[in-house]
């Protein structure tokens, strides 16, 4: 869109001249993601991952088949699905018809990258906080109230959008992706060191009761008392995701580092509350930093024409040091 609004305002006349275009990458959010690429439109169950063959069900299973990655076979099953005889062959792995596979170069695995901003701040931050230590475990242990102070008092940034002091309550709204990595980024790990100083200090022991108002029916949730050490510790490593995604370029020890954190927070979750617990988004930010790879930033903003890979080096970024 942006190089056609190019053709069109730069005193290019475009009128009666057939014009050219390769599509790049698809830029979506999951249920546009799924739809334009040919992949089932089910976030709770089957193989609806547009990246790899993963079955929703083996969330946390650690004995789960490692899945396959999806390549160009992925657009033939999609063509084929165009045919009631093909959907039918085809179901199992969750593909269905796109038209945008009738393109011999388009593959969705490689051109439709996650949508970091749903998975990651509106997906996880967002079931972490508000599902897990509002709902589930009772306003993190009746000391909401001491959190939303901090926030309150927090010194932030001009340019961070501050959530709301009532976040957590009905009345402090729903917040933007933007004040989920200012709340992850700046605030929440100190909250939590505030109220939880002394158990966490090792001075005594304290524990939430775990009892989420909703689970899943096919895989197990782990209910009960959680030690405060654990829930902070998975608040200290969602934080950490949130804080290297702003990076805006890595080297691929970086990528490496991200990947190791991503996948401890999904194995921490599953041991401490159940693989049960984890959901899509869950899985679809371990692909994220392969796109990182392959486009550089979680933005996945290309440099140069032919949008080259734009991790840097190690040497690289020792250079600059």
């Amino acid at each position: 869109m942006l190089q056609w609004r190019m053709v069109t305002t730069n005193d290019v006349n475009a009128a009666g001249r057939i014009l050219k275009v390769k599509l790049g990458m698809v830029i979506a959010d999951s249920p546009a993601r799924l739809k334009v690429g040919g992949i089932k439109a089910s976030k709770t169950s089957g193989r609806s991952c547009p990246y790899c063959s993963f079955d929703i069900d083996d969330l946390g299973n650690t004995n789960a088949v490692t899945p396959s990655q999806r390549g160009a076979d992925h657009r033939v099953q999609s063509l084929a699905c165009l045919t009631s005889s093909g959907r039918a062959q085809h179901d199992h792995l969750g593909v269905r018809y796109s038209i945008l596979n009738e393109l011999s170069y388009y593959s969705t695995p490689l051109m439709c990258p996650p949508d970091y901003m749903h998975a990651i701040h509106l997906g996880l931050c967002k079931r972490f906080f508000h599902l897990l230590l509002v709902n589930a475990c009772g306003s993190i242990g009746s000391r909401l109230e001491a959190v939303q102070r901090v926030i309150a008092r927090t010194m932030l940034p001009s340019t961070a959008p501050r959530p709301d002091s009532r976040i957590g309550e009905p009345s402090g709204g729903n917040p933007s992706a933007q004040q989920w990595l200012t709340l992850f980024r700046n605030q929440l790990v100190f909250a939590l060191i505030e109220i939880w100083a002394q158990p966490l200090s090792g001075a005594k022991s304290l524990s939430l009761e775990f009892k989420p108002q909703q689970k899943s029916n096919r895989r197990m949730v782990l209910m009960g008392y959680k030690p405060v050490d654990d829930v902070f510790e998975a608040a200290v490593l969602l934080s950490l995701i949130v804080d290297m995604m702003e990076r805006g370029s890595f080297t691929e020890r970086e990528v490496r580092r991200l990947e190791e954190v991503i996948l401890r927070f999904n194995r921490q979750q599953a041991n401490l509350l159940g693989p049960g617990w984890l959901t899509y988004n869950s899985h679809i930010a371990e692909h994220i930093p392969g796109f990182i790879r392959r486009y550089g930033t979680r933005k996945y903003q290309f440099r140069g024409r032919r949008g080259t890979q734009t991790t840097r080096s190690d040497a690289d970024m020792n250079s600059n040091w």
